[in-house]
């Protein structure tokens, strides 16, 4: 049986809101803004320099049933970048 490699990730919640975050300060609230988009760019980095045969992805993609135009398309180029 020949062996092959995957990449597992969870729950990514692309383009949440981080709701509650009035007393963060505008630096870092946009820093958290945009970590669910970082993380998902680092995990395709990852898939293509580790050269995986499928990616996983488990869990909720994006934050809620109403995902945001960004979000659709931010896993749009992902793939194609895959």
């Amino acid at each position: 049986m020949k062996s092959f490699r995957f990449l597992h990730a969870a729950d990514l919640h692309l383009d949440t809101p981080f709701s509650g975050m009035s007393g963060v300060p505008d630096r870092l609230r946009s820093f958290l803004r945009d970590s669910t988009f970082a993380a998902f760019d680092r995990l395709i980095r990852l898939a293509i320099a580790e050269a995986v045969d499928f990616v996983v992805l488990a869990g909720d993609i994006y934050d809620a049933a109403d995902s945001s135009l960004r979000a659709q398309l931010r896993l749009r180029e992902g793939w194609d970048k895959l």
